[in-house]
C-alpha cells in the first residue's frame, strides 16, 4: 500500500473533506473543466479501475506505458500539461449532489475491491499492478482537487 492509499480510511476522509469544499462555483486554478465536469471525469477515471465503461485506447497505444512507473509513482504531475484519454470523459455531469455522491461511492468501492478484481491495464499507462491503480487513483483525485484549490 502506498503512502497515500484509497484503502486507508484516513486518506479517504481527507479527500471527502476536500470534496465537500468543492462547489459548482469553484474556479479552477488551471485547465478548462468546471467543477461539474470534474466530478464526472473523476468518476469515469475510477470506473476504469473496475473494468467498466468503454475502453477506446488499445494497450499497444498506451501513450505513457514506457514511463508508467515514473508517471504514477515518482514524478509530480504538472498543472494542465497532460491530457486524459477519451475514456476519462464519457459521462456528462447531471445533478451536483448526486454526481458527488456517485464519486464518493466509487471511492468507497475502490477501497473495498479486491486487488485481483482491478483492471489489468489503463488507456495511458498500459499494464497496471494493483499498487499502480492505488497510487494512480489517489494522485488523480489529489491533482484535480488541487486544480480547484481544495
Amino acid at each position: 500500500m502506498s503512502e497515500h492509499s484509497l484503502r486507508d480510511v484516513g486518506t479517504r476522509a481527507l479527500l471527502y473533506h476536500r470534496m465537500f469544499h468543492l462547489t459548482p462555483e469553484t474556479d479552477p486554478r488551471w485547465g478548462e473543466m468546471n467543477p461539474a465536469q470534474l466530478l464526472a471525469h473523476l468518476a469515469d477515471a475510477m470506473r476504469l479501475a473496475f473494468k467498466e465503461g468503454e475502453v477506446i485506447t488499445a494497450d499497444e497505444d498506451a501513450q505513457f506505458a514506457k514511463q508508467r512507473r515514473e508517471w504514477i509513482h515518482e514524478w509530480p504531475w504538472p498543472e494542465g500539461k497532460a491530457k486524459a484519454p477519451p475514456e476519462g470523459f464519457l459521462t456528462a455531469p447531471t445533478d451536483w449532489e448526486s454526481d458527488r455522491a456517485s464519486l464518493h461511492e466509487l471511492i468507497e468501492r475502490f477501497a473495498q475491491t479486491s486487488e485481483t478484481d482491478l483492471a489489468g491495464s489503463h488507456p495511458l499507462f498500459g499494464t497496471m499492478t494493483p499498487e499502480d491503480w492505488d497510487v494512480l487513483m489517489y494522485k488523480h483525485l489529489h491533482h484535480h482537487l488541487r486544480q480547484f484549490g481544495v
